[in-house]
């Protein structure tokens, strides 16, 4: 029969080779479980979150696009303007011809004295080609 001492000395080889067992198969166990779940993991977050994501940005940047393509350029901007300045001008040049063309009447009606026509003078728009 198996005294006390035998038992405990049986007890403790067991103990030892349970332990390095444990400590030789757990983690390769659970390293292995890891490296099988994590890819599968990071393959469902990809699906589930950043792709949609991803293809939403995408659908955003088209709208901008377009917009951007609708927006005029320069050189559009610079025709405009060029073209409301141009009619301002032929505008204020028949403004002009219309004052130069009243102190003319109004001289030859002896309304204005040449004080009055040369302070006139001094406010045109446009220099007279006479």
């Amino acid at each position: 029969m198996l005294e006390k001492n035998d038992l405990q000395q049986i007890k403790g080889v067991v103990k030892e080779v349970v332990e390095t067992a444990i400590e030789n198969t757990v983690p390769v166990m659970i390293k292995k479980g890891i490296e099988d779940t994590v890819p599968v993991m990071i393959g469902e977050v990809l699906a589930d979150n950043v792709i949609p994501a991803l293809d939403n940005i995408h659908t955003r940047l088209d709208v901008m696009q377009k917009q951007i393509d609708r927006m005029p350029d320069r050189d559009y901007i610079d025709r405009v303007v060029g073209k409301s300045q141009a009619v301002f001008v032929e505008k204020l040049r028949t403004e002009d011809k219309k004052v130069n063309l009243h102190t003319k009447f109004l001289v030859e009606q002896e309304v204005f004295t040449e004080e009055h026509v040369t302070e006139l003078k001094t406010l045109k728009v446009f220099p007279a080609t006479e």
